[in-house]
């Protein structure tokens, strides 16, 4: 916990993805959110769902777990008083009291305070103390080792017609790849030039892909393959989205840099790998490792994308 606490109050833990990404999501990622969501960036999936909520309370109350900086909050809530909407109200939930500080002082600072504070808590431990409309968790149930007691408190919480907005990781435990994945990347990696092997985290050229276990010391990814298979138990699925599990391995913030936006073979690369990480999850070789989704505790009709429902999208681990 000392050593999650000293991540995340460091500069590191906030460092933009390189460029590239934003190319990806652009081309590939974003017309599928318009597509299932009605709206494609991080604010407006949601901020959406707030400002339908806005349309039916007199009051949205908002609770965000993990809320690190505050910077996404504080984005989120200086959208919706641009767009003309005040009765809302975000709580952020962050473990760092240092995260806290900084965030409230931000809050006040920009004039929105009135409508976004932050609190320090556990997320492993959540109590419930009454309900929400919404319930942020953006990034972070990879973190969690109590996925069942949190997902039973936002259970409680979101009862009463509210949902949960989440974006995350649903790969295997440790954010390592599986076999069947692993595979393929070996095959890309050995036919792939040699000057997107380069790691700038290492500073040198890799021999082999560095299929790294994050959650050896550290609670990154500690239990990513169980946040879909535990939500599938206990909600029902409004809108899905779910895609990755071989493009991402080359464009982290170790492999990424090595990719320019104004290299046509570099923007052909991505494309490639994107068009088979697609194909490979239509044709159902592999499971897509990332997701955004809206979900309630009542039955709902669910939207998604092509045929990737949740359970289609399921991974089981092997025995």
């Amino acid at each position: 916990m000392a050593g999650e606490q000293r991540h995340f109050e460091s500069d590191n833990a906030y460092q933009p993805l390189p460029e590239i990404c934003t190319y990806r999501a652009r081309r590939y990622v974003r017309p599928r959110l318009d597509e299932v969501f009605g709206r494609g960036n991080q604010f407006e999936f949601y901020t959406g769902p707030i400002k339908a909520k806005a349309a039916q309370h007199e009051l949205v109350r908002v609770l965000s777990l993990g809320s690190g900086d505050g910077k996404m909050e504080l984005g989120i809530a200086r959208q919706l008083l641009k767009q003309g909407f005040t009765n809302f109200q975000i709580e952020g939930l962050e473990y760092s009291s240092n995260n806290v500080e900084t965030a409230n002082k931000m809050a006040a600072d920009s004039g929105v305070a009135d409508h976004v504070s932050f609190f320090q808590g556990d997320f492993n431990a959540l109590a419930v103390d009454g309900s929400r409309e919404l319930v942020i968790a953006n990034q972070v149930l990879h973190h969690v080792t109590e996925l069942e007691s949190l997902f039973d408190s936002v259970v409680q919480m979101i009862a009463d017609g509210g949902l949960l907005l989440t974006r995350d990781v649903i790969g295997r435990n440790g954010h390592r790849a599986w076999p069947e994945c692993r595979r393929l990347i070996d095959q890309i990696w050995a036919e792939m030039p040699r000057r997107y092997r380069y790691s700038h985290r290492e500073e040198r050229f890799l021999d082999s892909y560095p299929d790294k276990d994050y959650s050896l010391n550290s609670f990154e990814g500690i239990r990513a393959q169980d946040v879909l298979p535990l939500m599938l138990e206990r909600f029902s699925f409004l809108r899905f989205y779910a895609y990755g599990g071989i493009t991402e391995r080359f464009l982290n913030h170790a492999l990424g840099p090595n990719f320019s936006l104004a290299n046509e073979d570099d923007l052909s690369f991505v494309n490639s790998l994107e068009l088979l990480n697609d194909a490979a999850i239509d044709g159902g070789l592999i499971k897509p490792t990332q997701m955004l989704a809206h979900v309630s505790v009542k039955p709902r009709k669910l939207t998604c994308w092509k045929n990737r429902t949740p359970e289609l999208c399921l991974r089981v681990p092997d025995e």
